[in-house]
């Protein structure tokens, strides 16, 4: 588990930045995909081992493509570099990159959060913000193509951390 962070990117994008993303944005948005008592059950996941990881993403994919017809595509696939990234308000969030073969899934499992704590989620196009989605308990970004994107650090007004769990799959 890492804080701030996640490097989920091939060994060629280790020196990614968001100045290099020339893509439009393409994402969608799923509320509710973890509920009010799953962000209370799983507080304690900054301390999973990488199996009980790998099994939470699965269970978020299998609920994900189970609610959504537009995710069907997705069903049975292996779930890829599920990690857990814990957003606090003095540390520098990495960037991120999306994939050409697959979508990038950020599952927030936050417990509370308010908008005016920031942690918002800003994708790039030529580095510029293009897109902006408010950090929001139980909803599940999903990013199908390769496009820039960072989550912003909570400001120092927030009571609690951001809490994602990320991971890949493939086409």
């Amino acid at each position: 588990m890492r804080s701030g962070g996640l490097k989920h990117r091939d060994e060629k994008d280790i020196n990614y930045n968001l100045s290099a993303s020339k893509v439009e944005p393409d994402i969608v948005t799923f509320d509710n995909i973890i509920t009010q008592n799953d962000t209370e059950e799983y507080q304690n996941i900054i301390n999973f081992r990488e199996d009980e990881i790998q099994d939470l993403a699965e269970r978020c994919l299998g609920q994900i493509v189970d609610e959504h017809p537009s995710m069907k595509e997705y069903k049975g696939k292996p779930v890829l570099f599920p990690e857990v990234i814990h957003y606090k308000h003095d540390e520098y969030p990495v960037p991120f990159k999306g994939a050409d073969d697959g979508i990038v899934v950020m599952c927030n499992f936050s417990r509370a959060w308010s908008n005016h704590w920031g942690g918002e989620t800003l994708f790039f196009k030529d580095s510029e913000p293009c897109e902006c989605i408010t950090s929001f308990p139980g909803r599940v970004i999903v990013v199908k193509n390769n496009c820039a994107w960072q989550v912003r650090q909570p400001n120092i007004n927030a009571t609690q951390n951001l809490l994602y769990l990320i991971f890949r799959v493939k086409n």
